[in-house]
């Protein structure tokens, strides 16, 4: 899941057009003949009128890439460690579930302190959990109940073992409702897969005495289930959301007297989605007493 161009390749007396791909060590080409090019083997890498030139002790490989040429030999040249390619910044909550090498934990207790294991904290931001067999990914619908917001679940498993593979953890992800969003070579021998909560589905409800009682995307709930909700029954969003998203619940409240603002404080657009929706209440009882 790199960066990949269609483009022009030489490469001592071959030429071709194909693809190249820009993976997080390597670079790819497929064309009419193929290259694989490791970073830890290239001499040297320019970026000169467009073309990405890589010597390597073979040759030299020139990728005709054109204005993307430089980000390219930049990323080769300073290649993202493997926390930043995590995306785990400093000072985040981080819960390991199972077992890692320790290079790993000694790169995560580098940025954080707020390191739990063996148990998915409250809040946390990453969980990293180790399946080594496809049963052990039986703990996914457990371990999805504890995210919320924009919480990133990474599921690292050994490369190219029959015991589990990449289809087994997709699978087992997206079949406890979470979107498979990107793919890491986490080290020589295991690959991580990102999931998190989908944009929709990051809404739930709480009834008055705070236990929640839905969770689902509130663009695909209609009225009658709206409606049925118990009276003063909050509802709450899991992350900030976009204006647009607001605006397209706005119909579905506008006529469900059982949903209330909840205390707690919400980003603008929210308190802006929530002043129309009252207002939109205001206006219809309003016309209910004209008409009376």
């Amino acid at each position: 899941m790199g960066k990949e161009l269609n483009c022009s390749v030489r490469f001592g007396k071959q030429q071709s057009e194909g693809k190249a791909l820009l993976e997080t060590s390597e670079i790819l080409f497929r064309g009419d003949f193929r290259l694989k090019i490791p970073f830890s083997t290239i001499k040297s890498a320019k970026a000169v009128d467009g073309e990405l030139r890589l010597q390597i002790a073979d040759g030299l490989a020139i990728f005709q890439l054109g204005a993307s040429a430089e980000k390219w030999c930049d990323k080769i040249l300073h290649p993202k460690s493997r926390i930043e390619k995590l995306g785990v910044k400093p000072g985040a909550k981080v819960s390991l579930l199972g077992d890692f090498d320790a290079a790993f934990l000694t790169e995560v207790k580098a940025l954080t302190k707020s390191v739990s294991k063996d148990k998915a904290a409250a809040d946390t931001e990453c969980i990293f959990f180790a399946a080594d067999l496809k049963r052990d990914l039986g703990a996914l619908p457990k371990i999805s109940k504890s995210m919320k917001g924009a919480a990133a679940l990474w599921i690292v498993y050994p490369k190219g073992q029959k015991q589990i593979t990449e289809l087994d953890v997709l699978d087992a992800g997206r079949k406890t409702g979470l979107k498979d969003v990107k793919v890491v070579g986490f080290s020589l021998a295991h690959t991580a897969l990102k999931f998190v909560i989908p944009v929709s589905s990051r809404w739930f409800f709480r009834d008055p005495h705070g236990i929640e009682v839905r969770h689902s995307p509130v663009s695909e709930m209609s009225l009658p289930q709206l409606t049925a909700l118990p009276t003063g029954c909050a509802f709450e969003p899991r992350c900030e959301l976009r204006r647009e998203e607001c605006a397209a619940a706005i119909p579905r409240f506008g006529s469900s007297p059982a949903v209330t603002r909840p205390a707690a404080s919400w980003s603008d657009n929210l308190d802006c989605c929530w002043r129309r929706i009252l207002l939109l209440r205001e206006t219809d009882q309003n016309q209910g007493e004209k008409a009376n």
